[in-house]
Protein backbone atom coordinates (compact mmCIF):
# COMPACT_ATOMS: atom_id res chain seq x y z
CA UNK A 1 0.00 0.00 0.00
CA UNK A 2 1.12 3.54 -0.72
CA UNK A 3 -0.92 4.92 2.15
CA UNK A 4 -3.05 3.48 4.93
CA UNK A 5 -5.83 5.24 6.85
CA UNK A 6 -7.63 3.43 9.66
CA UNK A 7 -10.68 4.42 11.67
CA UNK A 8 -12.78 2.65 14.30
CA UNK A 9 -14.81 0.75 11.67
CA UNK A 10 -12.62 0.42 8.56
CA UNK A 11 -9.21 0.66 6.97
CA UNK A 12 -8.55 2.30 3.58
CA UNK A 13 -5.48 1.40 1.56
CA UNK A 14 -4.27 3.24 -1.53
CA UNK A 15 -2.36 0.86 -3.77
CA UNK A 16 0.68 1.68 -5.88
CA UNK A 17 -1.33 1.05 -9.07
CA UNK A 18 -4.22 3.32 -8.16
CA UNK A 19 -7.30 1.49 -6.83
CA UNK A 20 -8.36 2.09 -3.25
CA UNK A 21 -9.14 -0.92 -1.06
CA UNK A 22 -11.52 -0.59 1.90
CA UNK A 23 -11.59 -3.26 4.61
CA UNK A 24 -14.29 -3.32 7.26
CA UNK A 25 -13.29 -4.22 10.80
CA UNK A 26 -16.70 -5.87 11.19
CA UNK A 27 -20.28 -4.99 11.66
CA UNK A 28 -23.83 -6.27 11.55
CA UNK A 29 -23.71 -9.65 9.84
CA UNK A 30 -20.44 -8.86 8.07
CA UNK A 31 -17.07 -10.51 8.46
CA UNK A 32 -14.76 -9.33 11.18
CA UNK A 33 -11.09 -8.67 10.46
CA UNK A 34 -8.94 -9.06 13.55
CA UNK A 35 -5.59 -8.56 11.88
CA UNK A 36 -4.16 -8.22 8.43
CA UNK A 37 -0.63 -8.12 7.21
CA UNK A 38 0.71 -6.62 4.00
CA UNK A 39 4.28 -7.55 3.13
CA UNK A 40 4.51 -7.10 -0.63
CA UNK A 41 6.72 -10.15 -0.98
CA UNK A 42 9.71 -8.44 0.66
CA UNK A 43 9.54 -9.99 4.15
CA UNK A 44 9.54 -13.59 5.30
CA UNK A 45 9.22 -14.72 8.90
CA UNK A 46 11.72 -17.40 9.91
CA UNK A 47 8.84 -19.32 11.48
CA UNK A 48 7.52 -19.85 7.93
CA UNK A 49 10.77 -21.54 6.89
CA UNK A 50 12.30 -24.87 7.79
CA UNK A 51 15.82 -24.72 9.19
CA UNK A 52 18.43 -26.40 7.00
CA UNK A 53 20.04 -27.72 10.19
CA UNK A 54 19.23 -27.97 13.91
CA UNK A 55 21.78 -28.47 16.66
CA UNK A 56 20.72 -29.04 20.26
CA UNK A 57 22.80 -29.78 23.32
CA UNK A 58 21.07 -31.25 26.35
CA UNK A 59 21.57 -29.82 29.82
CA UNK A 60 21.34 -32.52 32.49
CA UNK A 61 20.04 -34.96 29.84
CA UNK A 62 16.98 -32.84 29.01
CA UNK A 63 17.01 -31.99 25.29
CA UNK A 64 16.14 -28.37 24.53
CA UNK A 65 13.06 -27.53 22.52
CA UNK A 66 12.14 -24.81 20.07
CA UNK A 67 8.82 -23.72 18.60
CA UNK A 68 7.44 -21.59 15.82
CA UNK A 69 5.28 -18.57 16.75
CA UNK A 70 5.30 -19.39 20.48
CA UNK A 71 7.74 -19.52 23.35
CA UNK A 72 9.55 -22.86 23.86
CA UNK A 73 6.85 -24.21 26.21
CA UNK A 74 4.10 -23.45 23.68
CA UNK A 75 2.59 -20.41 25.38
CA UNK A 76 2.18 -17.06 23.57
CA UNK A 77 5.47 -15.23 23.06
CA UNK A 78 5.83 -12.12 25.29
CA UNK A 79 8.70 -9.71 25.83
CA UNK A 80 8.34 -6.88 28.36
CA UNK A 81 4.55 -7.15 28.29
CA UNK A 82 4.24 -7.10 24.50
CA UNK A 83 2.85 -10.20 22.80
CA UNK A 84 4.35 -11.31 19.49
CA UNK A 85 2.42 -13.55 17.13
CA UNK A 86 5.45 -14.44 15.00
CA UNK A 87 8.92 -15.61 15.91
CA UNK A 88 10.94 -18.49 17.31
CA UNK A 89 10.97 -19.61 20.93
CA UNK A 90 14.04 -21.57 22.07
CA UNK A 91 15.68 -23.09 25.10
CA UNK A 92 19.42 -23.18 25.74
CA UNK A 93 21.56 -24.58 23.91
CA UNK A 94 19.91 -24.55 20.51
CA UNK A 95 21.18 -23.52 17.09
CA UNK A 96 19.01 -23.20 13.99
CA UNK A 97 20.57 -22.59 10.55
CA UNK A 98 18.66 -21.03 7.63
CA UNK A 99 19.46 -20.39 3.99
CA UNK A 100 19.35 -16.60 3.44
CA UNK A 101 21.01 -16.14 0.05
CA UNK A 102 17.96 -14.34 -1.39
CA UNK A 103 17.64 -11.81 1.44
CA UNK A 104 19.31 -8.51 2.33
CA UNK A 105 18.58 -8.03 6.03
CA UNK A 106 17.70 -9.89 9.25
CA UNK A 107 15.56 -8.26 11.96
CA UNK A 108 14.39 -9.58 15.34
CA UNK A 109 13.63 -8.49 18.88
CA UNK A 110 15.40 -10.76 21.36
CA UNK A 111 14.84 -11.37 25.03
CA UNK A 112 13.69 -13.68 27.80
CA UNK A 113 9.97 -14.50 27.66
CA UNK A 114 7.82 -12.95 30.39
CA UNK A 115 6.80 -16.49 31.45
CA UNK A 116 10.38 -17.53 32.31
CA UNK A 117 11.58 -17.93 35.87
CA UNK A 118 13.78 -15.46 37.71
CA UNK A 119 16.79 -17.76 37.27
CA UNK A 120 16.61 -17.68 33.45
CA UNK A 121 19.60 -16.29 31.60
CA UNK A 122 20.86 -16.76 28.05
CA UNK A 123 23.24 -15.37 25.48
CA UNK A 124 21.91 -14.81 21.95
CA UNK A 125 24.32 -15.17 19.05
CA UNK A 126 23.97 -14.74 15.30
CA UNK A 127 26.45 -16.37 12.95
CA UNK A 128 26.67 -15.39 9.29
CA UNK A 129 28.30 -18.11 7.19
CA UNK A 130 29.73 -19.55 10.41
CA UNK A 131 31.30 -16.29 11.64
CA UNK A 132 29.92 -14.51 14.69
CA UNK A 133 28.16 -11.29 13.66
CA UNK A 134 26.26 -10.56 16.89
CA UNK A 135 26.45 -11.53 20.57
CA UNK A 136 24.12 -10.22 23.26
CA UNK A 137 25.09 -9.66 26.84
CA UNK A 138 23.72 -12.27 29.27
CA UNK A 139 19.98 -11.57 29.15
CA UNK A 140 17.67 -12.25 32.08
CA UNK A 141 14.01 -11.65 32.81
CA UNK A 142 14.87 -8.11 33.93
CA UNK A 143 16.87 -7.27 30.77
CA UNK A 144 15.01 -5.09 28.27
CA UNK A 145 14.50 -6.70 24.83
CA UNK A 146 17.06 -5.76 22.19
CA UNK A 147 16.72 -5.24 18.45
CA UNK A 148 19.02 -7.25 16.20
CA UNK A 149 19.34 -5.73 12.73
CA UNK A 150 21.99 -7.26 10.47
CA UNK A 151 22.79 -6.86 6.77
CA UNK A 152 22.89 -10.12 4.80
CA UNK A 153 24.41 -9.04 1.47
CA UNK A 154 26.48 -11.94 0.12
CA UNK A 155 25.56 -14.23 3.04
CA UNK A 156 24.48 -17.84 2.39
CA UNK A 157 23.55 -19.05 5.90
CA UNK A 158 22.36 -17.44 9.12
CA UNK A 159 22.60 -19.33 12.41
CA UNK A 160 20.49 -18.30 15.41
CA UNK A 161 22.03 -19.54 18.64
CA UNK A 162 20.69 -19.50 22.20
CA UNK A 163 23.47 -20.37 24.61
CA UNK A 164 23.58 -21.13 28.32
CA UNK A 165 23.78 -18.23 30.72
CA UNK A 166 25.48 -18.47 34.12
CA UNK A 167 22.95 -21.00 35.51
CA UNK A 168 22.73 -23.47 32.62
CA UNK A 169 19.16 -23.98 31.44
CA UNK A 170 17.35 -22.68 34.51
CA UNK A 171 13.93 -22.19 32.94
CA UNK A 172 15.34 -20.39 29.91
CA UNK A 173 12.65 -19.24 27.51
CA UNK A 174 14.49 -17.26 24.84
CA UNK A 175 12.49 -15.48 22.13
CA UNK A 176 13.48 -14.32 18.66
CA UNK A 177 10.31 -12.23 18.43
CA UNK A 178 9.24 -11.16 14.96
CA UNK A 179 12.38 -12.79 13.47
CA UNK A 180 12.24 -12.03 9.75
CA UNK A 181 14.24 -11.73 6.58
CA UNK A 182 13.88 -8.72 4.27
CA UNK A 183 14.51 -8.49 0.55
CA UNK A 184 15.58 -5.18 -0.95
CA UNK A 185 13.59 -3.55 -3.72
CA UNK A 186 14.36 -5.21 -7.03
Amino acid sequence: AKSVRASADKCELSTAVGPKLTLSWGGEGGPTIHRFEVRGGRARYLSELDPIEERKEAYLDVPPTWRRDAQADGEPMRLAGQEYERGLGMRSRTRLDYNVRDYDRFLSMIGIDDGAGDEAGVIFRVLLDGKQAYESPVMSLSTAPLLVDLPLAGVETISLVVDFGPRGDAGDLANWAGARLIRGKK
